[in-house]
């Protein structure tokens, strides 16, 4: 009963989030508007997870005798939340900082937590159900509008990919444990992904979804055990087939994919003038290349600024560059190293297929934030600190697939 309860208060935290998104293209397609009520809504999946967090961590000596860096990475955390709040009541912009925390940008922070709570497999379980109802839906959606989520000036079918299609790339990733069903809808839907994006140059989501493919390739391929071994067969043929009739798909097409062609080839042109206006900014002030500018800070954007009042851009679309605006030097850092050590962890200590995916995750993420990769509240994220919790669990990573694949596995 206890284990039940945890799982609910994490598990609902996930599902409320991603219900407030969905949400969001509801509105946006009947040109409604909610506040209140997606105020509401991030209110509950915040206090979900800060209960989750409350009953389910390790003891606290023994997290800071193991994980120190985790402590102080959440720290900071916490410490950016606590000094946003002199904007949040006062000064210019504090009604509009106010509508944004309560509209999900304090929830955003909050998902880091995930990294602390102690990995149950129910949790699991259920996070991966969801996934797979989410990437069903995608299909369900996509397939019978593909022709018009793919014109050029209607860039709506790469936010239904990032909402609906983002979950099954853990999915792709445990590919062994899962069901011949779910293996296909999970591949079809990454593949009708990356078309959706390839014909509306979204170069950042074919990037994110191309290198889920890649992982999830090479760590069924690399990965030993005695479980996994009578699977990779079926893994590679079934790949193979779907992947030879993406390619033969984009040749016999390849004018529709023009645009897409043409704008690898620009490489980050799109970007270098806001980057460049990035870094005159912080140049400007050496010391917030340390500490950041806090979650409501921005520089100065020239023509491209958010407020025209100030001049300042308070995002910019490079995950990197995003995390030192915020939370300068050390709150990358302290991501990194404590990315960097589930990794090791993952590689070094794991037994299973599991593990190995977790890291696959947080490496497809270091690839995400290139091209954008911001935090947000959609399951793209979220999973990522799920990942790092899963990797930092010493029981995790003593499972076996045999076991994992009992618990966890998708047999729809």
């Amino acid at each position: 009963m206890k284990r039940l309860l945890l799982l609910n208060f994490a598990f609902l935290s996930v599902f409320i989030a991603q219900v407030v998104v969905i949400l969001d293209i509801v509105q946006s397609i009947f040109d409604v508007n909610f506040p209140i009520l997606r105020y509401f809504l991030y209110f509950l999946a915040a206090y979900y997870l800060i209960k989750a967090v409350q009953k389910n961590t390790i003891k606290i000596s023994i997290l800071i005798h193991q994980n120190i860096v985790l402590v102080f990475f959440l720290s900071w955390i916490i410490l950016l939340l606590l000094v946003s709040i002199s904007q949040l009541l006062d000064g210019y912009r504090n009604y509009i900082n106010f509508k944004q925390f309560l509209s999900g940008l304090g929830y955003i922070y909050l998902i880091s937590f995930f990294a602390i709570l102690k990995p149950n497999l129910l949790f699991y379980r259920h996070f991966f159900k969801f996934s797979f109802l989410l990437a069903i839906v995608y299909l369900f959606i996509t397939i019978p509008l593909f022709s018009y989520f793919t014109v050029s000036h209607y860039n709506q079918g790469e936010g239904y990919g990032t909402v609906f299609a983002a979950g099954a790339s853990i999915l792709l990733l445990t590919f062994s444990y899962h069901s011949k069903r779910v293996n296909l809808i999970t591949v079809t839907t990454v593949l009708l992904v990356l078309a959706v994006n390839m014909l509306l140059a979204r170069r950042n989501q074919v990037l994110y979804f191309s290198s889920v493919l890649f992982f999830s390739y090479c760590i069924h391929v690399f990965h030993q055990s005695t479980y996994l071994r009578k699977r990779k067969l079926r893994m590679m043929i079934l790949s193979s087939f779907l992947l030879l009739f993406f390619c033969v798909l984009i040749y016999v097409n390849v004018d529709k994919f023009s645009l897409f062609f043409d704008r690898i080839q620009t490489g980050m042109e799109s970007r270098t003038y806001i980057i460049d206006l990035f870094y005159e900014d912080f140049n400007s002030k050496p010391k917030d290349w340390i500490w950041g500018r806090g979650i409501f800070g921005g520089f100065q954007g020239g023509v491209q600024s958010t407020d025209d009042f100030t001049g300042y851009r308070s995002t910019i679309e490079n995950g990197y560059l995003f995390l030192i605006l915020k939370g300068g030097w050390i709150y990358l850092g302290l991501f990194i190293v404590i990315s960097l050590k589930a990794i090791y962890n993952s590689f070094r200590k794991s037994k299973n297929l599991l593990c190995k995916a977790f890291a696959g995750i947080i490496l497809i993420y270091f690839i995400d934030m290139i091209g954008f990769g911001l935090p947000s509240s959609t399951l793209r994220y979220v999973i990522v600190f799920i990942a790092i919790g899963g990797c930092y669990s010493n029981e995790l990573l003593q499972c076996t697939d045999e076991f994992l694949s009992s618990k966890i596995g998708l047999k729809l």
